[in-house]
């Protein structure tokens, strides 16, 4: 798989953070704010079998609050009663042209809320009516 990041030095607030999507062993997308930002980890070599986990941890290295795409920031799994611990070489925040790019879609769309004590606003040349 070919993917290049743009940028590596993208920061995340760890506690944000609530999924993930296990590219290949190198890359893993972590998402946060409920999916609607995404973030590309670039882990070091010799992590094994991150495609086979169905939970990852962020691990804050340095205890700044933050998963950053430096520092000693890492993504720890349980591999055969054995924690494996990858560091994050790089992370790049997704727009969503570089996550459809990354096939991990797009984020969904806020809803909006409606008001229903206005009343709906007269179109152009429509009368208010009466009360």
């Amino acid at each position: 798989q070919g993917i290049k990041m743009s940028r590596t030095s993208d920061c995340v607030f760890q506690s944000t953070i609530d999924g993930f999507e296990v590219l290949d062993n190198r890359y893993v997308v972590l998402f946060a704010s409920g999916r609607r930002k995404a973030y590309l980890a670039d882990l070091s070599n010799g992590c094994m079998d991150v495609r086979s986990q169905s939970a990852l941890a962020a691990v804050d290295g340095d205890g700044n609050g933050q998963i950053c795409g430096f520092g000693r920031d890492s993504i720890a799994y349980r591999r055969m009663s054995m924690v494996e611990d990858c560091r994050i070489l790089g992370l790049e925040q997704l727009s969503d042209e570089r996550r459809m790019e990354l096939g991990v879609g797009v984020p969904p769309k806020p809803q909006k809320k409606q008001d229903d004590k206005k009343d709906p606003k007269p179109e152009d040349g429509e009368k208010t009516p009466p009360r």
